[in-house]
């Protein structure tokens, strides 16, 4: 006689059953890394990314560290045309709308010029790495190509839910990055002491806890992300270690 087929594995969560198919998981395996490499690259061309986040920063920072600049501000420089530039709109009626938004990055350069700081010391350049895009490029793809049940019950209101954990983990690494700079530039500038590279490395890391928050935060809005991954071990090892011993909470053990 014939090897048994072995039933599909079901995880069941909060009352759901949870059930993939390895075309889903493969899907998702090849699609989310393509998604992020195609965007990282128009993220090269993407300036207006730069610009917008750069503004937002330096707009928020005088008003937050207002009460210690003394008057004194943070500015923010547009090097183009060979040109310096301090504002958005001359930016704009110089260079040129469209080579703005989607010119390659080196065609302007974004500095942010630190108060209390002697020159040669008093510029740092806003690259597309500093805007946080990146993550948030990487958790759109997580999100967008996550597998769905085939449980209807547990699918219900993917898109709904999909659409929510996008926005808010989005809204959140935004925020952060911006509070990010916020430390970052306000004590490089009020602490004369400290070099860039001392605090930009150590803070730009810590703040990648935030990474394992969303992933905890998305679990309750998408819990298909983790769930499809735990799928794919078990399955994995039904099939090809079917001899190792193992005890998965929720899951329905395979037929003998």
């Amino acid at each position: 006689s014939g090897k048994k087929a072995l039933e599909p594995t079901t995880i069941t969560f909060e009352g759901k059953k949870y059930q993939f198919t390895w075309n889903q998981i493969a899907l998702f395996a090849i699609a989310a890394p393509v998604f992020i490499l195609i965007f990282y690259q128009l993220l090269e061309y993407a300036t207006w990314i730069r610009v917008i986040v750069g503004d937002h920063t330096i707009s928020s920072i005088n008003f937050v560290l207002a009460p210690f600049l003394n008057g004194n501000e943070f500015q923010i420089e547009y090097l183009a045309n060979s040109s310096d530039f301090y504002n958005v709109p001359d930016l704009y009626n110089q260079v040129g709308f469209l080579r703005v938004f989607f010119a390659p990055v080196d065609d302007i350069k974004i500095y942010f010029k630190i108060p209390f700081r002697p020159i040669g010391e008093n510029n740092i350049q806003f690259v597309t790495f500093c805007t946080g895009f990146q993550a948030i490029i990487i958790f759109a793809a997580i999100i967008l190509f996550t597998p769905h049940s085939a449980d209807p019950a547990a699918s219900k209101g993917i898109w709904r839910r999909k659409t929510s954990a996008l926005f808010w983990s989005s809204a959140i690494f935004y925020v952060v990055n911006i509070v990010r700079m916020w430390i970052q530039l306000g004590i490089y500038a009020l602490i004369p002491t400290v070099r860039w590279d001392d605090i930009h490395y150590s803070i730009s890391a810590a703040s990648s806890f935030i990474a394992a928050i969303i992933v905890l935060l998305m679990h309750k809005t998408l819990p298909e992300f983790v769930i499809s991954i735990v799928w794919s071990g078990i399955e994995i090892k039904k099939r090809f270690f079917p001899n190792l011993k193992y005890k998965t909470p929720g899951a329905s053990k395979p037929n003998e």
